[in-house]
């Protein structure tokens, strides 16, 4: 399981509503032509489907939520039978484009006019390649000893990639997006820690730290 589909599991229970107007979703998905789909909308537990359609011959599908969910602002999943299933935040962008990207086995997209949902996908990706790569390097330290002549360059690969986790952790966390704020929560839930360095008791503090003073249930588990 990649990265954005965990954030998805676990995002799909956050929902907040605001007076918003009327979202728009554009599709260029040529491999989903002709087959059909559902926009589902996750409060909680519950799954609510806001509606149902069939993608266009040519893959290139508009789709505007009803009147009755203008007001929906939060995670939601567009569901296309036999194809693709896709996981976006909606938050009041009039407009999100989503395209296809050619992937080695199989169909990857990409969000056009989307600032929440490119900056999700975006440091999601970017921390699961951090968190990879420091794996690794610790798996190469602990085959050689300090006198070995790999050693060296391996620890300064290890404290070149912790900077920079250290720099993603600030850039979501000073971000003013919604999407910053499911990327700390999430991180929270799955024990990521602010810096690849920490202790499990150190990130079990800063778990505690977060909920007592930066969660914000109301905005993140508002219900529709």
């Amino acid at each position: 399981m990649n990265g954005l589909n965990k954030w998805v599991i676990l995002a799909c229970q956050c929902l907040l509503v605001e007076t918003i107007s009327a979202q728009t979703i554009e599709i260029d998905l040529p491999p989903c032509s002709g087959l059909q789909y559902s926009v589902i909308a996750m409060e909680g537990m519950k799954q609510d489907t806001v509606l149902n359609g069939r993608m266009a011959e040519a893959g290139k599908t508009v789709i505007v939520l009803p009147a009755q969910y203008a007001n929906y602002r939060g995670v939601g999943r567009l569901a296309i039978k036999e194809c693709k299933s896709i996981n976006l935040i909606l938050n009041g962008e009039e407009l999100i484009v989503i395209k296809e990207v050619r992937g080695y086995d199989n169909i990857e997209v990409t969000f056009d006019k989307s600032e929440e949902n490119r900056f999700i996908d975006d440091v999601t990706a970017r921390q699961r390649q951090l968190l990879e790569k420091y794996q690794y390097v610790l798996s190469g330290l602990s085959e050689f000893q300090m006198k070995d002549q790999m050693y060296p360059a391996l620890r300064q690969e290890q404290m070149g990639l912790e900077n920079q986790y250290v720099a993603l952790q600030k850039e979501i966390r000073n971000s003013p997006l919604y999407a910053g704020r499911l990327v700390e929560m999430l991180n929270c839930l799955t024990g990521t820690g602010s810096s690849l360095t920490q202790s499990a008791e150190d990130v079990r503090k800063e778990q505690q730290k977060y909920i007592s003073d930066r969660l914000n249930f109301l905005l993140m588990f508002k219900p529709h």
